[in-house]
């Protein structure tokens, strides 16, 4: 008659983040004495991610680093359709469902919410630089658009050569808002008359002299103004796409500014 296979508790910890999980797992039959004696009782047992890590994914599309080889002893399998095993590294990217559909959708469609990427792949899409877009035109700053499936964003908001060159021979304004709007780079403000503030993404480009009358001998190329002096300021300016063209409009000096 056999020995009774004695049960053990054993915590799991995320594979993610190192966390323990609060809730212990019982070892039963499906293990071996000898298997149980190997096992600690804090290790990782599967890949669902902890509720911390869990909250993180579900902020976008989740793409998850794999090779064929473990990374450590004893490390849990996955298994592909084709029968093949394949071991998680540890390397995660979570990008929001917008740039997730944009780099790695078809024709625009949606994508699964947790995607695998070989090592190679993984690599050649993430550890690539970011392709820098221009704040203003949307243009990459590098002035070459690539035709890899790069992240694409935007860091600042300083114009790039290409809007240089368009606006040079102008004083251009950048209207600016209090708070942070829906172009607004993430944790990034320009500092407007000691305040942090946000551009727009609007801008009315004036000749110099005007520009001088308006804001002071000394206005530069670039000017960051409040959303309420550029309204006033652009006065029956005719708005169009791409920004504020200074068409044929009588701008009165406004003594406050």
């Amino acid at each position: 008659m056999s020995e009774p296979n004695e049960l053990k508790k054993v915590y799991p910890v995320c594979f993610w983040c190192g966390t323990t999980f609060q809730e212990a797992v019982i070892l039963g039959d499906e293990f071996t004495p000898e298997q149980k004696g190997a096992i600690p009782e804090r290790c990782v047992l599967h890949y669902d991610p902890c509720p911390k890590c869990t909250s993180e994914w579900t902020q976008g599309c989740v793409f998850i680093e794999y090779g064929f080889d473990a990374t450590y002893d004893g490390q849990p399998a996955l298994e592909r359709p084709d029968g093949t095993k394949f071991y998680p590294t540890g390397r995660l990217v979570v990008l929001n469902t917008e740039k997730a559909v944009a780099m790695f959708g078809k024709d625009g469609g949606d994508i699964e919410p947790i995607s695998f990427l070989t090592k190679e792949n993984f690599g050649a899409v993430f550890e690539r630089e970011p392709e820098i877009l221009c704040f203003w035109c949307g243009e990459p700053k590098t002035g070459v658009k690539s035709a890899e499936k790069r992240l694409k964003s935007v860091s600042d908001y300083e114009p790039c050569e290409t809007c240089r060159k368009k606006y040079s021979g102008k004083c251009v304004l950048f209207e600016c808002d209090y708070a942070p709007n829906q172009k607004s780079v993430d944790g990034v403000s320009v500092k407007v008359l000691g305040k942090s503030m946000y551009p727009t993404g609007r801008l009315m480009r004036l000749d110099f002299k005007v520009a001088a009358r308006l804001l002071g001998p000394d206005t530069g190329d670039f000017v960051y103004v409040p959303t309420d002096k550029f309204k006033f300021l652009s006065g029956e300016v005719k708005q169009k796409r791409g920004g504020l063209n200074e068409s044929k409009v009588s701008l009165r000096r406004n003594d406050d500014y």
